[in-house]
C-alpha cells in the first residue's frame, strides 16, 4: 500500500521552510501532485517546479556540466540547515532527503532539484544498515556532514538530538570531500511506482492549510 502522508505535508511545510531558509532553498523540493482519480494498481505522482530551464537527469550528464550543479546543490544543503534544526520540521524536512535513486536528483535549467523524496524502495526502507548506505549513496555523498534522514517514527522522535549531538562533534571530526555520482540509467522523471514506501509524518503546526505559490 502507498503512503501519502509525507507528501500531504507540503503546503504547510514548505511555507515554513521558505521562511527559515529562502525560495531558492526551498525549490530543491519539487511540489508533489496527486492524480484527482488515483489508480491503486498504478499510482502516480506528478512533480511540479517553479524553475525555467532544461531539466535532466543529473546522473545523465558530463562530470563538467554536472559541477556546477553539484556546487549549488552542496550550498542549498548548507543553506537548509536552519530548517532541519528546527526542532519542529526539522524531522519532516529530514525526512524529505530520502529519494528513490540517484536519478531523482534533476538539473533544471542548472538548479538542482529532487523529485520522488520522501520515499525509500521497499526493500532498503526495511533496514537501517541499508537505509544508511543507500543516502551515502545519494544525497548523503554531497553532504556527508548529514544525519541519516528519520524514516521511522522513532527515527523522527530522536532526530533533534541526534542533530545536536553532531554539532557538538563535527569541530573535531571534519567530514571528507564528497564525490560526484557515477553515470547510470536514467529513471521516470515525473512519476511514483510502486514497490516504494515513505514514512509517516506529521504536519508542522504554524503555517498550516497555507500552500506555496510555485508555478507548474
Amino acid at each position: 500500500r502507498v503512503l501519502f502522508r509525507s507528501i500531504d505535508t507540503y503546503p504547510a511545510t514548505i511555507v515554513e521552510l521558505q521562511r527559515l531558509c529562502g525560495s531558492e532553498v526551498a525549490s530543491l523540493f519539487a511540489e508533489p501532485v496527486r492524480p484527482t482519480k488515483p489508480d491503486p494498481d498504478n499510482p502516480q505522482i506528478t512533480w511540479f517546479t517553479p524553475l525555467d530551464g532544461q531539466m535532466l537527469d543529473l546522473t545523465t550528464i558530463d562530470e563538467v556540466a554536472r559541477r556546477p550543479v553539484i556546487a549549488t546543490l552542496r550550498r542549498r544543503i548548507d543553506q537548509l540547515k536552519p530548517a532541519l534544526a528546527d526542532p519542529e520540521i526539522g524531522p519532516v524536512i529530514a525526512s524529505w532527503l530520502n529519494i528513490t535513486a540517484p536519478s531523482d536528483l534533476l538539473s533544471v535549467g542548472g538548479n538542482p532539484v529532487l523529485i520522488n523524496w520522501g520515499y525509500l524502495p521497499a526493500d532498503i526502507a526495511k533496514s537501517g544498515i541499508r537505509r544508511e548506505a543507500h543516502f551515502a549513496d545519494t544525497i548523503g555523498r554531497y553532504a556527508p556532514e548529514l544525519q541519516r534522514p528519520p524514516f521511522t517514527s522513532e527515527e523522527s522522535a530522536s532526530y533533534g538530538d541526534r542533530v545536536r549531538n553532531n554539532s557538538r562533534t563535527a569541530a573535531a571530526a571534519p567530514a571528507p570531500p564528497p564525490t560526484d555520482p557515477p553515470v547510470s540509467t536514467p529513471a521516470a522523471a515525473a512519476t511514483y511506482f510502486p514497490g516504494a514506501a515513505s514514512m509517516p509524518v506529521e504536519p508542522p503546526r504554524s503555517g498550516a492549510g497555507l500552500r506555496a505559490p510555485l508555478i507548474a
